[in-house]
């Protein structure tokens, strides 16, 4: 904000507008925003209230719909976020990689013609992200049913999740772009 409007606000003339990145829900059903485009740690985070304002999301421990699980322990700062590696046992123990093999076999008709690493990189996709989320990335899956690798790696690089999973996506895209195991 620059300082006039910073003026204007103080005075009482202009309201403050903040730009909200990050909104999401916690697995209870209350809603989060976040500035950041996505949460992580020391990131400040808020309940986002019936009335529209927000308070800083108090010290505990939280998951998200999606299973992403934080640590708050200053209110309204993410002090830990809980890594992929830490449950991806677990959770890959629950559904097993024939499951998503097969999901992803009757959702996309050309997932069966890619080749083994490119498959498991879909799968990999498909576990982190779920089928929800991962029917998001829309133009990435029309250059995969295309057969345009680059295109796909570079579509999912460019994502919130990504960001989020850091090492992990570059992994799994170059896995995409190669056709090979990385």
């Amino acid at each position: 904000m620059d300082l006039k409007t910073r003026i204007r606000v103080a005075l009482g003339i202009e309201e403050e507008t903040t730009q909200l990145a990050y909104e999401g829900k916690l697995a209870d059903g209350t809603i989060i925003v976040s500035e950041a485009d996505a949460l992580a740690e020391g990131v400040a985070v808020n309940v986002l209230v019936e009335d529209g304002t927000q308070i800083p999301l108090p010290v505990g421990e939280y998951e998200l719909e999606d299973g992403t699980k934080f640590v708050v322990e200053e209110e309204g700062v993410i002090a830990s976020m809980e890594t992929e590696a830490e449950e991806e046992e677990d959770d890959m123990g629950k559904k097993k990689e024939e499951e998503y093999e097969e999901e992803l076999t009757e959702e996309y008709y050309w997932f069966a013609g890619l080749n083994d690493a490119r498959q498991d990189a879909m799968i990999d996709l498909s576990f982190n992200l779920g089928q929800t989320r991962l029917r998001g990335f829309v133009k990435a899956l029309e250059a995969m049913s295309r057969e345009q690798f680059d295109i796909a790696a570079d579509e999912f690089m460019d994502s919130k999740w990504a960001k989020q999973v850091g090492m992990r996506a570059i992994r799994v895209t170059e896995m995409i772009r190669s056709g090979e195991y990385i």
